[in-house]
């Protein structure tokens, strides 16, 4: 189990390559930085509002926390959110958020929801974000022009995560709620780094899996049609 909890704060930090590093002392202003970070590099991949009550660092300039992060859904669907998270923590050097080639030691999430909202017409919510993660991701003549940050992970704890699936089918509504997680994992190696829009869509991609939203490679028919007996 991988990847789980990088949506929510890899691509959140992929600050722009312009923005200079903070002075130590430089806290305050390092904190806004990243604020704007998380709104700005998730609403232009993901084509969605991002909303981040405030951004915390600790003393030392190790230690950031980002507190009430929700990401809203595509147009079309009902549900206001699709993630959200009381608390990340992320134990790193705050400078080196700033450079090209970050590194995080440690990321712990706690209070996250994901809501998975499924319709005949707009499909599924978390396929649409995860399809315009990829097209967000640069490649070819455009990567060499617009070089991304490469990011590494060593560790992340991800607690129990609420999710709550809506199925939106021919006029009816269903929900279910349950939980995923705890979990840990990994990201990238100091060889092999990754930028935040391939996490972003590995993430979603994982998350569909996870909840069986895939479509059936068998080609007998996707996940969504199975749902729609239980709907009728």
């Amino acid at each position: 189990m991988k990847h789980l909890v990088a949506v929510l704060l890899i691509a959140a930090l992929a600050l722009p390559a312009w923005a200079e590093e903070p002075e130590p002392a430089s806290l305050t202003r390092a904190e806004r930085l990243v604020q704007a970070g998380v709104r700005e590099i998730l609403s232009r991949m993901l084509e969605v509002d991002v909303e981040l009550d405030r951004v915390s660092a600790g003393e030392d300039g190790r230690l950031i926390e980002l507190h009430g992060l929700r990401v809203g859904n595509p147009k079309g669907f009902s549900e206001p959110h699709v993630f959200t998270a009381e608390t990340v923590r992320i134990q790193a050097d705050l400078r080196s958020l700033f450079s090209r080639e970050p590194t995080i030691e440690l990321i712990e999430v706690e209070g996250a929801g994901v809501v998975a909202e499924n319709t005949v017409t707009a499909g599924s919510n978390l396929m649409l974000l995860m399809r315009r993660a990829r097209a967000a991701t640069p490649s070819g003549p455009l990567a060499r022009l617009r070089p991304q940050k490469q990011w590494r992970i060593d560790h992340a704890a991800l607690g129990e995560s609420t999710v709550d699936v809506v199925n939106q089918l021919l006029g009816r509504r269903q929900h279910s709620t349950s939980t995923l997680g705890p979990a840990t994992f990994s990201f990238g190696t100091e060889d092999e780094r990754v930028s935040g829009e391939q996490i972003v869509a590995e993430f979603l991609g994982w998350m569909v899996e996870e909840l069986s939203l895939l479509p059936d490679r068998s080609g007998a028919g996707g996940r969504l049609s199975e749902l729609l007996p239980k709907v009728l």
